[in-house]
């Protein structure tokens, strides 16, 4: 179950903002979570902010495979997912990205939330954000 306090949903997308000390594999759940939620709730686009989950140090490449593969299974082709991240977690390959890419998942990972909107809603009708 996601924490709905985290939660808020427009008419173009959610955003998810978990906050609190949890180690890397609660924090990798809890993300997971919250894609199945918002495939579960017809969400096509979600921003996931990570940014102020703390505890753990960047993920291993063992661990950027899990990852992948989980958020993957979780969004089910379905929900396209933007990350905003600090920038010591993002590996500088996107290995986990990858990982995700190659199994369906429509995502991207940034350490600005306004970059981060912009690829998020490319393409949604009535985005004024879109119009670069």
């Amino acid at each position: 179950m996601i924490q709905h306090e985290y939660l808020v949903v427009t008419e173009t997308y959610a955003t998810y903002r978990p906050v609190g000390e949890t180690t890397l594999q609660q924090a990798i759940e809890i993300v997971a979570l919250a894609i199945a939620h918002a495939r579960e709730q017809n969400i096509a686009h979600l921003l996931i902010d990570t940014t102020r989950l703390t505890g753990f140090a960047a993920p291993n490449t063992l661990e950027r495979f899990s990852l992948g593969s989980l958020f993957a299974r979780s969004a089910q082709g379905t929900v396209k997912v933007a990350f905003v991240a600090k920038a010591e977690m993002i590996d500088p390959q996107k290995f986990g990205l990858m990982v995700a890419r190659n199994r369906g998942m429509t995502a991207e990972v940034f350490t600005d939330e306004a970059a981060t909107l912009v690829w998020l809603l490319q393409g949604v009708s009535g985005d004024e954000s879109t119009s670069s």
